[in-house]
Parts: C-alpha cells; structure tokens; sequence
C-alpha cells in the first residue's frame, strides 16, 4: 500500500490504458484492433523464430522420462477435489496479483469461497471425470509489457498473461523458466503421484 502510494505520488505509475502506437514495416499503427493483431503476430512468432535456429537434442523433460520410464508401472488416476481443497489453494494464491482476465479481484473471490466452493469442485472434477476442460479455463489475455528502448517496436514489449485465477504458475516469457520447465514439472508430478 505504502508503494502504491509513493508511486502515484512521484508519478512512477504505468499506465495499462495507455495508447500504443507501433511501427510495422515503416507504417504507423494507432488502431486498437491493427495495434492487437500486430502484438498477436509478433508474440506468436517468436517461438517459431527462436527454436529455427536450434539443433534437435532430447529436452531435460525426455531425458527425465526416460530416466524414469522402467520405475512408472503403476496406474495412475486422477482423484475427485472437494472442497477444502478449492479452499487451500485459493489460499495459496497472491492477492498482489489481484484481477483474472474477466477483472474479478481474487480479494472478491476469497471473500465467498466458502459459497463457491461446492460448485468450483464440481465443476472441476467434472473438467477431469470427461476429460474436457471449459474454454474459459483456457483463456488467457495477453497484455504487452514494455522493457525498454522504442515504444514504436514491438520486440521491445514482452507478454504478460493474465489467467483465470487457478492457474499458480506461468512458464513461457518469465525470467528463468521456460516451456520445457513446464513439461518437467508436469513429469515430476506425475512421477511422485
């Protein structure tokens, strides 16, 4: 609070409902929707470009797996959420990170978890029972962050991605985890359940 404060004071505040205007192929783009498509395409070229230029080798999560393959014999299935386990992990989740991507505050949200919580877990354990997860439970909304150098160039922004509010962990884009920590993580699981 006492951040936030001095922030607005000193005028250090960034502001997400500013203008963006870029530079694409030496045109000027002030539009909302051309400003978004052209965010879209750069974002979702960058893996494409970045991984051109690698040599195939076998990632840290095969080579895990394959360390691992003779030891996992065991039929794995996945068990029901109750409620109190809505309720712990909701517990876990920072309330600086305050919106998802609908704008709820998870300060609201952990205000009626108790009335919630009942129809949050069966929503999800019935995500798991038919294998199908809602297409807002795969949504995410992407928010171009600048680092530094022209605000005219989008290579100089980097994505953040607002999620809805279950989702604890993010790996692509963030400093010292990537992808391939996301695939680890999962096998890691998988292996202590």
């Amino acid at each position: 609070m006492t951040w936030n404060i001095i922030n607005r004071e000193t005028g250090n505040v960034r502001n997400s409902n500013a203008e963006l205007t870029l530079t694409i192929n030496d045109r000027i783009i002030t539009s909302h929707q051309e400003v978004a498509s052209a965010f879209e395409r750069y974002f979702a070229d960058i893996p494409a470009s970045t991984t051109k230029s690698l040599i195939s080798s076998p990632t840290v999560a095969e080579s895990l797996l394959q360390d691992h393959v003779d030891e996992c014999n065991v039929n794995f299935k996945f068990t029901n959420i109750d409620i109190e386990d809505i309720i712990d992990n909701l517990k876990l989740i920072n309330i600086k990170k305050t919106g998802d991507l609908w704008g709820i505050s998870i300060t609201v949200i952990k205000s009626i978890i108790d009335i919630i919580a009942p129809y949050l877990a069966t929503i999800f354990n019935d995500c798991i029972d038919c294998g199908v997860f809602l297409d807002l439970m795969k949504c995410s909304k992407i928010i171009p962050l600048f680092k530094s150098g022209s605000t005219f160039d989008p290579s100089n922004f980097r994505p953040i991605s607002v999620q809805f509010y279950s989702i604890k962990k993010q790996y692509g884009f963030t400093r010292g985890c990537s992808t391939i920590d996301a695939s680890v993580d999962l096998i890691k699981n998988i292996l202590q359940a």
